[in-house]
């Protein structure tokens, strides 16, 4: 599929919405759009999450991700949104701001008891934009706590962590 939010389950959560208790266990294929910079979310269970909770709940297929955040789970977590107790297991390959079970979080969001286990790469070798990391590509103002990632990640270029790709605040 393409278009702006790509998930196994949902392609976008707002809101004050809730996600609980569900998983998904597809695979996702997003494509790239080069023309919308700031669009493409890609999650093995939702494209993006904003004002949203997500509890208890798992993706177990590969993602394949489009232009902006690829994950495990899901693909961007912004304004006031949090993760709990979740997991993601399959394999993600993305182009920017990569992780095995988030690939962007950010805007106070949130990340509690939750865990990735599939393995980590970029699509591009030469882009210098390039965020991976086995749990959450790129992090913004946002708080991890009790989380972990197993899985290997492969950083073309740009920067790669076991857990953070880059974070900051």
């Amino acid at each position: 599929g393409g278009g702006d939010s790509v998930g196994g389950l949902v392609g976008s959560c707002a809101t004050n919405s809730h996600i609980s208790n569900s998983y998904a266990i597809g695979n996702v294929n997003a494509t790239i759009d080069f023309v919308n910079t700031w669009g493409n979310w890609s999650g093995g269970l939702a494209g993006a999450v904003n004002n949203c909770n997500v509890t208890s709940s798992s993706a177990r297929g590969n993602v394949y991700g489009g232009h902006q955040g690829t994950g495990g789970l899901i693909g961007g977590i912004g304004i006031n949104s949090t993760v709990t107790n979740s997991f993601a297991r399959g394999s993600v390959v993305g182009y920017k701001d990569t992780g095995g079970l988030v690939g962007w979080i950010g805007d106070t969001g949130t990340l509690v008891d939750s865990y990735a286990t599939g393995n980590v790469s970029t699509k591009i070798a030469d882009a210098t934009s390039l965020r991976s990391g086995g749990l959450v590509g790129s992090m913004t103002n946002s708080t991890i706590t009790r989380c972990h990632a197993s899985g290997a990640v492969t950083a073309n270029s740009g920067s790669g962590g076991g857990l953070v790709g880059s974070g900051a605040g």
